[in-house]
């Protein structure tokens, strides 16, 4: 029974190779696109206008936006607490941004250790049997995967940090700014 059930159970390790290593060359592209992402923002973010002289402020996409959404609340009832769900709008629209670089950076170092762990079976049996080609092969994906899901997590995980740094001062700044609006200043003083 133990033997059925092991052979089983390596059936289904086996058969998960191939998908973990899909998904890891996926992982990969997407963190070359997060990467190139992070350098497009980082080149056009600029720290320029000043809110109601106070020394805050910068010119970002996110920053820019809310000043237009801003522009449509104008004159409407209700202001603070239209400015209250517009200012919630962009935390969650930050958090939907920033999702994909936090299960990035934690899911490429669990399929990098699944296809460190998963062909080490074959290894090992290649092993008892003589087979070096077939412990060469199985080691070789073994450690390349292992490779690739920390350089995966790594290059997401500073993605994550810088962005989450910026976007809070982004948020920080939009935050400050609909406080002076709700407190009868235009901003534009």
């Amino acid at each position: 029974m133990i033997d059925t059930l092991t052979y089983l159970l390596l059936i289904v390790s086996s058969a998960l190779l191939y998908p973990v290593m899909i998904l890891l060359a996926l992982l990969t592209l997407a963190a070359l696109l997060f990467a190139g992402e992070l350098l497009a923002e980082y080149s056009t973010r600029r720290r320029e206008f000043d809110i109601a002289g106070s020394g805050i402020g910068g010119s970002t996409w996110l920053v820019e936006r809310f000043r237009r959404d801003l522009e449509r609340l104008r004159g409407k009832p209700m202001l603070e607490v239209r400015l209250e769900k517009l200012l919630q709008e962009y935390e969650f629209e930050v958090e939907r941004k920033l999702e994909p670089l936090a299960l990035s950076a934690k899911l490429a170092p669990v399929l990098g250790l699944m296809g460190t762990l998963i062909p080490l079976g074959p290894a090992l049996i290649g092993l008892t049997r003589g087979d070096i080609n077939v412990l060469a092969k199985n080691l070789a994906i073994a450690f390349t995967t292992t490779v690739v899901g920390l350089f995966v997590a790594g290059v997401c995980y500073v993605a994550l940090s810088l962005r989450r740094r910026w976007y809070a001062q982004d948020i920080s700044d939009i935050a400050f700014y609909a406080e002076l609006i709700a407190g009868g200043g235009d901003g534009k003083e």
